[in-house]
């Protein structure tokens, strides 16, 4: 119905080709809230300084979180398009994701393991050979164990997303187009409105009868899948009038579902798949989203996502053990902090997530 208007820029080497580039600017905007929901605790000063407005936003700065599932739903429905799906289709997609998201991942979680097995302070267990083992195969949370770095949760419950995804696609496949599009919305609005609806259903219930595991749902895609629904959705909504009613149905019980818990969350994915849909109609937000800067940003923001917590936590704690907490130096604190967490992003994008994404390309889902 609508065509994507993806405000891609091809310098002189192309290496923005093929990219969308508004989406990389609203990665940036979510990583950069979340780095300042985990410094705010040391930078008090400055929040203080600022208008309640700053504060309130700075702390809730964790439902950047949010953004980035409902933006990895997008991504995967406008990827995949229209693919036909097999087995063989499904593991070569599991591990081209892997290809292109687990070494940096993995890379920052061997970081954080030798980083804090010095420390004497660190209790033994969230050091530990089994404690890494957990992390390397994304099941920490399920089991039990600590986390290294307070991120490391949201790239579990993304790797279950995406194999959920492409289950619930090949399970919804049809050979008949007309049918085949029919059945794919049935599977998805069932999934997306079960998810919705699981607030209001007791976490214990679910924890004994659905969902086991230490952290209960929490530690379980479908607790977040409609989230990534919401992105699907808009994906969808872009070429379907009946996917676009769907959505607007989701968008609402959304909106219900925040003010009957009283919860941001929900409002937050509402906006985000609003501000999605509408760069797609709107080429001039497109570009705002997608300018140099923060294009840029937004290219490396998986990496600055996996080291803020430990760069920039070490840069504020580095700069205000040798100076008082004044609201100076805890600006300045903050800037080394998030100045130094993207030097590292970017070395981390360019050892190891740049040939990730090499890698990864290599890999054909069709092959």
């Amino acid at each position: 119905m609508i065509p994507i208007l993806p405000p891609t820029r091809e310098g002189s080497s192309g290496k923005a080709a093929g990219r969308l580039l508004h989406l990389d600017g609203m990665r940036a905007l979510a990583a950069v809230a979340v780095a300042l929901f985990h410094f705010r605790g040391e930078v008090g000063e400055v929040l203080g300084k600022l208008p309640p407005a700053v504060d309130t936003v700075v702390r809730h700065g964790y439902l950047g979180v949010n953004v980035f599932f409902v933006l990895s739903g997008f991504v995967i429905a406008h990827s995949l398009g229209t693919s036909r799906y097999s087995l063989r289709f499904l593991g070569r997609f599991i591990l081209r994701r892997q290809v292109r998201l687990a070494p940096p991942y993995w890379a920052t979680v061997v970081l954080a393991a030798a980083w804090y097995a010095g420390d004497p302070h660190m209790a033994p267990a969230r050091t530990g050979l089994t404690t890494l083992l957990t992390h390397l195969c994304y099941v920490q949370d399920i089991l039990g164990y600590p986390q290294l770095l307070d991120v490391f949760w949201t790239l579990c419950i993304e790797v279950q997303l995406y194999a959920a995804y492409v289950v619930l696609a090949w399970l919804a496949q049809s050979d008949s187009p007309r049918w085949g599009m029919l059945r794919r919305d049935g599977v998805f609005v069932a999934a997306t409105l079960g998810s919705l609806l699981m607030a209001w259903i007791p976490d214990a219930w679910m924890s004994a009868q659905v969902m086991p595991g230490a952290n209960g749902p929490a530690a379980w895609f479908p607790y977040y899948w409609y989230m990534f629904g919401l992105g699907v959705w808009v994906r969808w909504a872009l070429d379907s009038r009946r996917a676009c009613a769907w959505l607007a149905l989701f968008l609402l019980l959304a909106c219900l579902r925040a003010g009957g818990f009283h919860a941001a969350g929900p409002l937050v994915c509402v906006a985000t798949a609003g501000l999605l849909y509408l760069a797609a109609r709107w080429p001039r937000l497109s570009r705002v989203l997608g300018c140099r800067v923060l294009a840029y940003l937004g290219g490396k923001s998986y990496s600055f996502y996996l080291l803020h917590t430990l760069i920039g936590g070490a840069s504020i704690h580095w700069v205000l053990a040798h100076q008082p907490h004044t609201a100076a130096w805890e600006l300045a604190a903050l800037c080394v902090a998030l100045a130094a967490s993207w030097l590292a992003a970017h070395a981390l994008w360019w050892t190891v997530e740049r040939p990730a994404m090499r890698w990864s390309r290599r890999l054909s889902i069709t092959g």
